[in-house]
């Protein structure tokens, strides 16, 4: 009886002990890896509701032209930036205008022009007027009012901010043999400009001086820069030309001056006078600036 009862435990404790290692054997099911989840579409866009529309004009961000106050026939500089509308629609060009008159046009949406003013365009305060269109052929436009100076008021500015200088070439040349014989010189002007004016329609005259005021020499249509502006003026003279002073040392001048017609008529910008003394010959004495 206790042999058999011996034989059933040790028949358990087998059992279980198989029973254990098949457990700690057994694999974890295999699971399968998931797909990444696809992302939504996006939803169409909502059509407008009817009788609804989307605004699609140009839309015109900046527009600015300097210098606010400026002199006919001063270069002037202009910046824009236009961006599409609402609708989409890209810009097909802008054109800037003043008086009626088409000063500059341009495919691009945004930038800076530089131009002159032709005179006599202007005077006062002046609208200038941006438009811009788009493919979808509707258009925009902004107005900004610059202000053109006057005679006076150029004169001024001009006056504060240049200065004029010259000197003759030879320094000295023999008097002529006759009154009608002709003897050639050269007159080399420096414009000093300190500003930031540019001009152009300038004209630079040199005039004998004295009772018969008699034109020796002349350069047209000059442009005015910044900075140091030089010019060569080929003139001719004789006695017939000029007139000595009664006064001993006798002498005579002839003028330098820079005039501007942006006006409808000549105005003097600046005035200077070079003075030849008679000796032997005519011999330069000196020069100065004249107030025009």
């Amino acid at each position: 009886m206790k042999r058999q009862f011996i034989c059933k435990l040790f028949s358990l404790v087998i059992t279980f002990a198989f029973f254990a290692i098949s457990l700690s054997n057994a694999q974890p099911p295999a699971q399968t890896p998931k797909s990444p989840a696809t992302p939504a579409s996006p939803a169409a866009p909502m059509p407008p509701s009817p009788g609804v529309t989307i605004p699609d004009t140009p839309n015109i961000i900046e527009f600015t032209g300097e210098p606010v106050n400026f002199i006919p026939g001063q270069q002037m500089t202009f910046r824009w930036r236009v961006e599409p509308g609402a609708g989409g629609s890209p810009i097909s060009g802008i054109r800037i205008s003043a008086g009626g008159s088409v000063l500059h046009s341009s495919s691009s949406a945004s930038g800076n022009a530089s131009f002159y003013i032709s005179p006599p365009l202007m005077r006062g305060d002046w609208p200038f007027v941006l438009t811009a269109a788009n493919r979808a052929g509707r258009s925009s436009t902004r107005t900004i009012t610059l202000h053109a100076l006057n005679e006076d008021q150029s004169k001024e500015l001009i006056s504060r901010s240049t200065s004029l200088r010259a000197e003759v070439m030879p320094r000295s040349f023999p008097a002529p043999s006759t009154s009608d014989a002709e003897f050639p010189f050269t007159v080399n002007v420096s414009f000093i400009n300190s500003s930031s004016i540019r001009m152009r329609g300038v004209n630079i005259i040199i005039m004998s001086g004295g009772g018969r005021p008699t034109q020796l020499g002349i350069l047209r249509d000059q442009t005015i820069n910044p900075g140091t502006n030089s010019y060569r003026i080929e003139c001719s003279g004789s006695s017939r030309k000029i007139t000595l002073t009664e006064t001993s040392p006798r002498w005579w001048g002839f003028y330098v001056t820079v005039v501007y017609e942006g006006w409808g008529r000549p105005v003097k910008l600046k005035e200077g006078q070079i003075r030849m003394v008679e000796k032997v010959s005519y011999e330069y004495l000196d020069y100065s600036e004249l107030s025009p």
